[in-house]
């Protein structure tokens, strides 16, 4: 056998090895408890530990050199397959081609050891006690006039100069939000909390992006161009995905519950607008009638914030934006999330049977 042969068995042995080892990690992951056990409780507590203090000492995003890293060497391998092409070279371009899904392999794995298999762990509503899932049309429209209200209220008491705070600001509130929460319960613990503003705000704007988390590097990002109102609820969902709540919903529930005790206002306002804005869409879904009577009942200045921040994402609107959609729903399909983007409005689900749990809904129907 020839050197060169050798090379392709060797890499073809290796690719199908690390196939079978990601098919493996993967049917692990569909037990639930399992991952809970050895993974959230073992090795992503040790994660947690390690990488986070690290790479959050950092003043700039780290995780954000690395895609830009990962995309540029994306982009001149790609040059050298079509050259290799050119030149009529098949079976290097083969190989070459091998090397990349040995690659694209490895960060899977990587991906799935670092954070991932968070998505596979027992629900959010099993770990926190909040398994009643069935509600009257009367509780759902009773919270979200109450989570209108509390929006409306809030919004009125908040100085001009608030709207207009600085990142670095939003951001330390944020994180002592997130500290709050962690201290009520060692269901929320979390080491080193941070979040960063994205090095590629602009870029990630034409996404439709308002945040995400790095599972490499624990690092959680905002997009720093944004309206102030909607960093704080997105910086708390990111830090959520650090403590390890992977489920979109369940992020967005976690950064609720820390942004509504926030002592600071702009991160009250931010959970509340947030979590109206979610409401309203599952009472429209539900009751065209109910939702006009209830959307009547937002102030004019909260209105005049859901204007803006549809104007905003307008003006980035486009063909990636909606590309990076598609992908991003058949992602979170696949992450045992089966409703794709739609999985972010389930947290009303979960805000409502904490609700529930303090008796708040009895007392106010």
């Amino acid at each position: 056998m020839t050197p060169q042969r050798r090379k392709w068995v060797g890499k073809a042995i290796l690719a199908a090895l690390l196939g079978v080892l990601l098919a493996l990690l993967l049917a692990a992951g569909r037990n639930a408890e399992l991952v809970e056990r050895f993974y959230a409780e073992g090795m992503y507590r040790l994660i947690r530990r390690l990488f986070p203090p690290v790479f959050n000492a950092l003043p700039f995003s780290f995780g954000d050199l690395v895609y830009l890293a990962l995309v540029a060497g994306f982009l001149l391998f790609a040059g050298r397959v079509v050259a290799v092409l050119i030149r009529g070279r098949f079976a290097r371009a083969g190989h070459l081609l091998l090397n990349l899904l040995v690659a694209v392999q490895v960060l899977i794995l990587a991906f799935y050891l670092m954070w991932g298999l968070n998505y596979f762990r027992p629900s959010a509503a099993v770990r926190l006690g909040l398994t009643d899932s069935v509600f009257s049309r009367a509780e759902l429209l009773g919270v979200t006039g109450l989570l209108i209200d509390s929006a409306n209220r809030i919004r009125n008491d908040l100085p001009a100069s608030a709207l207009n705070r600085d990142n670095e600001t939003i951001l330390v509130h944020s994180v002592e939000a997130i500290r709050k929460l962690a201290g009520t319960s060692d269901r929320f613990r979390t080491i080193h909390p941070k979040v960063k503003v994205s090095l590629i705000s602009r870029p990630v704007s034409y996404l439709g992006t308002a945040g995400y988390f790095n599972p490499f590097t624990s690092e959680a990002q905002i997009n720093g161009i944004m309206p102030a109102w909607l960093k704080p609820l997105t910086a708390c969902h990111e830090m959520a995905h650090q403590m390890g709540f992977g489920r979109e919903d369940e992020a967005n529930f976690v950064g609720f519950l820390a942004a509504r005790d926030s002592g600071d206002p702009l991160v009250r306002y931010s959970a509340y607008y947030m979590a109206a804005e979610e409401f309203l869409f599952d009472v429209m879904l539900r009751d065209t009638v109910a939702f006009r009577q209830l959307r009547d009942r937002i102030s004019p200045a909260v209105l005049d914030d859901y204007r803006e921040d549809r104007r905003f994402w307008y003006n980035y609107r486009g063909a990636a934006g909606a590309m990076s959609s598609i992908f991003y729903s058949n992602y979170l399909k696949f992450n045992n999330q089966p409703e794709g983007l739609r999985t972010y409005n389930r947290m009303v689900g979960l805000t409502l049977a904490w609700y529930r749990k303090r008796g708040l809904l009895e007392k106010r129907q």
